[in-house]
């Protein structure tokens, strides 16, 4: 729908208001903005023109900001995983939106009750798509984190971990039950169930490969 980055872009002088107030909040601790809903490249350099004039507009009028303001992406669109390498060209970080990636790349709408059980991030096209994503952030120096229901999942964390993920995003309450998962596992671990887990063929079956591996340490968490 019309909203995320295609309403910004959609409205450039409301979005240029809240880029000129993000270009001054910079002068007061660290300001990082991140695009949501990213499908195509078009859009992150039309954000950079825009973030671009707001800087200038701030430096006309005299007023101060930090010298230098990443602009990331949200890569949450199927489109934009597939083409996380283009991006990684352009964006300064990524964060993986993994609960729009899975309603996306399944088709699936995440609100519906009666397909709630067929959204999992286990599907084996999830776990390539973060491959893909994680690889390309990799190749280019760039920070890549997780947002998402996702990485607060015990099991599905010691996946994430695996993948070459270190930075989860969750709901304040699942921090200290990762944590402790965390403790549990070495990152050895995680990754030989990585590449395990994308020779799979199914949702069931890198879940089961996930839990056979870390659940009998983690019993007192799941």
């Amino acid at each position: 729908g019309l909203r995320a980055v295609r309403l910004a872009l959609s409205q450039p002088d409301v979005f240029l208001t809240q880029l000129r107030a993000m270009v001054r909040a910079s002068a007061h601790g660290d300001v990082r903005i991140m695009i949501p809903m990213v499908a195509g490249i078009h859009e992150l350099r039309e954000c950079r023109k825009l973030l671009t004039r707001a800087i200038r507009e701030i430096d006309e009028r005299g007023l101060a900001h930090a010298e230098k303001i990443p602009l990331g992406a949200m890569i949450e669109v199927p489109s934009a995983a597939i083409m996380a390498d283009v991006f990684a060209r352009e964006a300064e970080f990524f964060s993986l939106g993994t609960n729009d990636l899975v309603q996306y790349a399944l088709a699936i709408d995440r609100t519906s009750r009666s397909l709630a059980a067929l959204a999992s991030p286990f599907d084996p096209s999830i776990v390539r798509l973060i491959d893909v994503v994680v690889r390309a952030a990799k190749a280019a120096s760039i920070p890549v984190s997780i947002c998402g229901a996702m990485a607060s999942d015990p099991l599905a964390a010691m996946l994430l971990l695996g993948l070459g993920l270190r930075e989860l995003s969750m709901e304040a309450a699942a921090i200290p039950e990762i944590k402790e998962a965390l403790r549990r596992v070495s990152v050895a671990e995680c990754e030989a169930a990585a590449v395990a887990a994308l020779a799979c063929d199914s949702a069931e079956q890198v879940e089961g490969l996930v839990a056979r591996a870390f659940a009998p340490r983690l019993y007192d968490l799941l």
